[in-house]
């Protein structure tokens, strides 16, 4: 448990590798969702922090390509979030073996997010995310990018790569699309526990 993601992440922010049952304590202390902090343990996902539809990848892109670049996505993520929620129907087994790229894909999946789709929005390669996917060492800019579209810290993100991040600091054209990102991140975590029915009726409010 040394050299896992978890632990280069709490090694990262100076905190103590959780003993059992003490996951979920350390949410409030890292400032992340609880449903995250599981996927970057690498243990089984309670259904109740799964997308409810899981089949819904697709409505949820086409929302995303259409949405993307709207000035209201805080309408948006409101209207999404005003509608019923539904766990999602089954539990995540754990990953074997417990991997950046496993728990890269897990943070993915827990939005129900493609890699079409985390291309499309980044401005990345589907194949830079396929590589991001399979455990290959990005730039520090294409992390900065993607951490923001997943709501999380780029340090916290560049920290449970295994391998140090080749290149400069990301520069202000990177920064620059920091906020919208995170903001269509948002829109997905409001859209994870809707049926693909309900996105549909996300994406005909949204125009």
């Amino acid at each position: 448990m040394t050299d896992t993601p978890l632990a280069r992440l709490c090694a990262h922010r100076g905190v103590a590798l959780p003993g059992d049952g003490q996951l979920l304590a350390l949410a409030p202390v890292l400032r992340m969702r609880p449903a995250d902090l599981l996927a970057i343990a690498g243990g089984s996902v309670p259904a109740e922090f799964v997308p409810a539809d899981p089949d819904a990848k697709d409505v949820v892109e086409s929302l995303l390509r259409n949405q993307l670049h709207r000035a209201d996505l805080t309408a948006v993520r409101d209207h999404a979030l005003a509608l019923p929620a539904a766990g999602g129907p089954d539990d995540l087994p754990p990953l074997e073996p417990v991997t950046f790229g496993g728990v890269f894909s897990r943070l993915m999946q827990l939005r129900n997010l493609t890699v079409k789709g985390m291309a499309y929005a980044t401005g990345s390669a589907m194949s830079t995310v396929a590589k991001a996917r399979g455990g290959g060492v990005l730039s520090r800019e294409r992390y900065e990018l993607m951490a923001a579209l997943l709501c999380l810290r780029a340090d916290d993100v560049e920290a449970m790569v295994a391998r140090e991040t080749p290149g400069p600091p990301p520069g202000d054209w990177v920064r620059d699309q920091i906020p919208g990102l995170r903001a269509v991140g948002a829109l997905l975590l409001a859209l994870a526990p809707l049926r693909a029915e309900q996105i549909r009726a996300v994406s005909r409010f949204a125009g």
